[in-house]
């Protein structure tokens, strides 16, 4: 039936047509013009116009220029293009229209995303750096931290180790490991693994080594915007989890306009940066031999220079295997390589007036320059906002990764294949008349611990992670000036250790090889709401934020180790004649929160801003559950008095905090005594593994900040000065 009416209507207006030509000539409305950037002043193509309330429109063309016509005399264009704040301009009858579209970069750069909502930059008065996607895009790196290295004052990153994969250190103000926030879901860029790569003589795990990082798992050229939040008076609205700083991450949604592709694609070689000169194997034999005789002249003036029950004849007897017979190994160029890196992205963005999205689709292969090391990683995003109608908006944030890690052992360890390397004899080869790996200890180099070649070939270490980070939100203006939002966020984690040590290498020859198998589930969900009011009234203006949020995360892990393996390749744990160790434990802890934030702004020169978080973690006993935490701050804008000039500063602002930041990082359970699984004389049993402190308490970490933010000709020079004083913790 509406298919009908609409034919009839089609037929009476071509009707209407064919017999009033000159009236419907007389109706129509011609409006055409350029458009141009609005900081260039160059001609954009492609922009799409589009008569409001109409399915008319039409592009720019190459040079910039558009025409439409329509039958009414008046109304309103809509002129939006990706990358650009979308500007609707009026027409009266026939007009040349000349339109210039803001970047919406620009928009971006004046809004600073702050602890659950965002300000303007100019009424920030905490301790805030921000950094933009076009500071750190396109970068060969594979972690986020790479990317701020060195663009945050305050912000110091570290590299334990070089190897592909490893996660960096981060300190915020001197102190590690901040909580990174991502699209609103927290996390500890902690590491899951149960592999340690850094041993000494005998077995014993030392030190870190490479660690990972939780944070690996984003594509750095996802992000649109990094915050960090320094002091008390930014941070303190989260609370339990803020005392080492915090680190906002905001990936790119879509824009409204025509659909964006990009395909980025790198490659290169990494090297590394300086070699080493090695003696050739004629120096060392005679570098050996003198020392040899120096040795002997030393006995023969004192023959108890060296214990009673020396022997001299190591000092006079020919040395097996230190004959000259053409073998020069230089050992670094055995285990070192020129390693290829590449990364491959491709993205969509793009929407309308209602819907908006960004996916991306990404992989990253980089080759380590130790042999037999790499790390891969894919990575899947999409971003999704809709507008249901003028009140509600929804939203969702899906974010999936796949890593493999093969790693080698080098870092903070004796045994390490860098360190044999440097060690090891150039008299030595590399393999033996046999084919063969050749045994160190023929070569006098007894202080090895193997063959570095052999090490870094046949002690096999694999760490396979799957990540998952979604969320979905939901925003209604209950009126005007007020708003609720909700959101429920998932991280879900799957890690997969698996590392094989050949029965031929020294670590695991007595052992008849070993290997190690071990997995880490996590799962952590949050629900978060908020209500936000803002009000304007004469010369003041308000916001006024309160909010919800539960938290729940549990983990589980398992390892399990055997020996004795039969060879021919098998290498699985189930192979091994003797399962010599294996454990299994879960893990859980809760938080309940309530928050609340005030900003108050006074002719836009005299800011304050208090917030104040109550925390409730299942890690305290009840009589110590809640934790509070409080900050207030005020800032002045001199640039905003009657008084300031601009001939130096464009813009200048004092700021002073102080705050309270808390920290709950106890570990699980410790405010209850609890019992283990135990054996003895091949008996189960159970053992004491936590005596509990009933007056557990939180930790709370005060700061004072004094700032200063500033800006020279007209922006194109800023930065800020601060002093801070970080108070012992309190309990």
């Amino acid at each position: 039936m509406r298919y009908c009416q609409q034919l009839c209507f089609f037929a009476l207006l071509l009707g209407a047509i064919l017999v009033l030509p000159g009236a419907a000539e007389g109706q129509t409305t011609t409006v055409q013009g350029e458009v141009t950037d609005a900081a260039t002043g160059e001609t954009l193509i492609g922009v799409t116009v589009q008569l409001a309330g109409a399915t008319q429109g039409t592009i720019t063309d190459e040079n910039g220029f558009f025409k439409i016509s329509t039958d009414q005399t008046s109304g309103s264009i809509r002129f939006s293009y990706v990358g650009y704040v979308p500007q609707n301009v009026t027409y009266n009858g026939d007009a040349t229209l000349t339109v210039r579209l803001e970047s919406s970069a620009q928009q971006l750069q004046e809004l600073v995303v702050v602890g659950y909502g965002v300000q303007r930059k100019s009424q920030v008065t905490g301790a805030i750096s921000s950094i933009k996607n076009e500071e750190f895009k396109d970068q060969p790196v594979s972690n986020l931290a790479s990317s701020i290295q060195g663009r945050v004052s305050g912000l110091n990153v570290i590299s334990p180790s070089g190897t592909p994969g490893a996660g960096l250190l981060i300190t915020v103000r001197g102190s590690n490991n901040p909580l990174y926030v991502v699209d609103g879901v927290p996390m500890i860029s902690e590491s899951n693994s149960a592999l340690s790569t850094s041993f000494d003589t005998d077995r014993n795990v030392v030190g870190n080594g490479q660690n990972l990082s939780s944070i690996s798992d984003i594509n750095p050229n996802d992000i649109e915007s990094i915050e960090v939040l320094k002091d008390a008076s930014a941070a303190a609205i989260y609370g339990a989890r803020a005392a080492n700083g915090v680190i906002l991450i905001t990936t790119k949604r879509g824009k409204e306009g025509k659909t964006d592709i990009n395909f980025n694609y790198y490659t290169g070689v990494q090297q590394t940066a300086r070699n080493i000169d090695f003696l050739s194997s004629e120096q060392f034999v005679e570098l050996v031999e003198e020392a040899r005789r120096n040795d002997l002249a030393a006995y023969n003036a004192d023959n108890t220079v060296f214990g009673e029950d020396f022997d001299p004849s190591v000092l006079t007897d020919p040395l097996e295997n230190f004959n000259l017979d053409g073998t020069n190994t230089v050992w670094l160029d055995e285990v070192l390589r020129n390693a290829p890196i590449s990364n491959y992205e491709l993205s969509l963005q793009g929407g309308n007036d209602r819907t908006r999205f960004f996916i991306s689709s990404g992989f990253f292969d980089q080759q380590g320059v130790i042999i037999e090391s790499f790390y891969k990683r894919f990575i899947y995003r999409m971003n999704l906002d809709h507008e249901v109608n003028k009140r509600l908006k929804i939203g969702t944030s899906i974010a999936t990764s796949y890593s493999r890690n093969r790693r080698s052992f080098n870092d903070n360890t004796y045994t390490g294949t860098i360190t044999n390397a440097l060690g090891a004899s150039p008299l030595m080869p590399v393999y033996d008349e046999n084919g063969d790996y050749a045994a160190f200890e023929d070569y006098q180099v007894s202080w090895l611990s193997d063959n570095p070649v052999k090490s870094a070939k046949e002690i096999k270490a694999f760490t396979n992670t799957y990540r998952l980070i979604g969320s979905a939100f939901a925003e209604y203006e209950l009126a005007s000036e007020l708003k609720l939002r909700t959101s429920f966020s998932v991280d879900y984690t799957q890690l997969a250790d698996k590392q094989f040590l050949s029965p031929i290498t020294a670590d695991a020859e007595a052992v008849g090889g070993e290997a190690l198998e071990a997995n880490f589930n996590g799962l952590t969900w949050l629900n978060e709401n908020t209500l936000t009011w803002h009000k304007a009234v004469g010369e003041s203006d308000f916001t006024i934020l309160g909010g919800i949020t539960a938290q729940r995360s549990a983990s589980e892990r398992s390892a399990a180790v055997g020996q004795g393996f039969p060879g021919s390749g098998l290498e699985n744990i189930s192979s091994a004649a003797n399962i010599v160790s294996a454990s299994s434990t879960g893990t859980s802890f809760a938080l309940l929160s309530y928050l609340g934030r005030v900003n108050y702004a006074l002719k836009n020169r005299y800011l304050i801003t208090a917030s104040v978080r109550a925390d409730g973690s299942s890690r305290f006993s009840k009589n110590n559950r809640y934790g509070y935490f409080p900050s207030v701050s005020l800032a002045w804008r001199l640039d905003e008095e009657g008084f300031f000039s601009d001939e130096v500063f464009s813009a200048l602002k004092l700021r002073v905090s102080y705050g309270l930041t808390g920290d709950q990082e106890i570990g699980d359970f410790q405010n209850t005594i609890f019992y283990g699984p135990s054996r003895y004389d091949g008996q189960a049993g159970i053992i004491l593994r936590n005596i509990a402190d009933p007056n557990l308490t939180w930790q709370s970490n005060k700061m004072l900040n004094v700032g200063i933010d500033y800006e020279i000709a007209k922006g194109k020079f800023n930065g800020s000065i601060d002093f801070l004083n970080r108070i012992k913790p309190i309990y």
